[in-house]
């Protein structure tokens, strides 16, 4: 998977790259790009005959590959074949969801599980959602504010959320620590400041794990956390902004950032997330301010007609005229 920008700077890069090489007939460096896909080529048909692919189809595990993965992690006397058996039937041959299991097992005692094969979690949210619950309960709670900031998140944005629900000065470095030492969340290499989610999947199930009134709470508290820290550098969070105050329920603050987000989006190019800030505009301004929902309407016909996408183009200005 790959936003349409990132997937529009790729390739560009690969079409641009060793031009001046081929129009001069020069030999030409090579640079490879290491791609992770489902199903079908990301890239367009205009660009792949500048490449030359190698494609890796990566299976599921098989039974004995299964026991040699667990074999690594796991002494022999740690488990029983029963065990065994119903954890390899249980992943299908998926490494990430043997790999969420011994990591759980390590945390918790692996004497604890021995003869246990029926605790085992029958599909992979059920297992992350049992290694979130195992947590304490300051580390859960940080995980479930960093999963509403988003897959990428900066300490000081957790720190300054969990104080406003704490009411004292907060310091989540230690809960973390822990968060990393558990393998859900990674620190990056080069910013110590900024962290990941160690999976798409473990920062959606933690998502879900909050209440939804809750989430509500915290979009907003994510979105006055960025304004007030990130001030003398707003412009690179409107699409953040955009999103949690939408999502935290303040009409104003989602209208105003999404219109930022949304001349941003147009200024470089970034058409897809153009067109969805202004269609989520027009859902929030159309029936109530009718200047600005023509200007919107206006702004995403442009950007319609820059993709080429003449026919929704052409549907908004029948519907302006009328």
């Amino acid at each position: 998977w790959a936003d349409q920008l990132s997937l529009s700077a790729l390739e560009y890069i690969i079409s641009s790259y060793n031009l001046n090489n081929r129009r001069n007939e020069i030999a030409s460096a090579v640079t490879l790009f290491i791609v992770l896909q489902r199903d079908k080529n990301i890239l367009s048909e205009e660009i792949i005959p500048f490449t030359e692919s190698l494609d890796i189809n990566v299976k599921p595990l098989s039974h004995i590959e299964c026991r040699e993965y667990i074999s690594l992690e796991l002494d022999e006397d740690d488990w029983s074949e029963e065990f065994m058996d119903q954890l390899i039937s249980h992943s299908n041959g998926n490494p990430f969801y043997i790999s969420e299991w011994l990591h759980f097992i390590q945390r918790r005692g692996a004497e604890k599980f021995k003869d246990f094969y029926s605790k085992i979690p029958d599909n992979l949210n059920a297992l992350i959602l049992s290694r979130i619950d195992a947590l304490k309960i300051t580390t859960k709670n940080t995980l479930q504010v960093a999963s509403v900031i988003g897959h990428e998140f900066y300490d000081k944005v957790v720190s300054d959320i969990q104080e406003k629900i704490d009411q004292f000065e907060s310091d989540c470095n230690q809960d973390l620590s822990r968060l990393v030492k558990n393998n859900l969340i990674v620190k990056n290499l080069n910013l110590d400041y900024l962290y990941n989610f160690k999976s798409l999947i473990t920062r959606d199930v933690t998502y879900k794990s909050i209440l939804r009134s809750n989430r509500e709470i915290l979009h907003l508290n994510v979105g006055e956390a960025i304004e007030g820290l990130f001030s003398n550098n707003i412009q690179s969070f409107y699409y953040q902004l955009a999103d949690h105050f939408d999502r935290g329920g303040s009409e104003v603050k989602a209208i105003e950032y999404l219109e930022y987000a949304a001349r941003k989006a147009q200024d470089i190019f970034d058409n897809n997330k153009a067109i969805e800030f202004y269609s989520r505009l027009l859902e929030k301004v159309r029936d109530s301010d009718v200047e600005r929902s023509i200007d919107y309407q206006l702004s995403k016909c442009k950007v319609l007609e820059l993709i080429g996408d003449w026919e929704d183009a052409k549907e908004i200005m029948i519907e302006l005229l009328e």
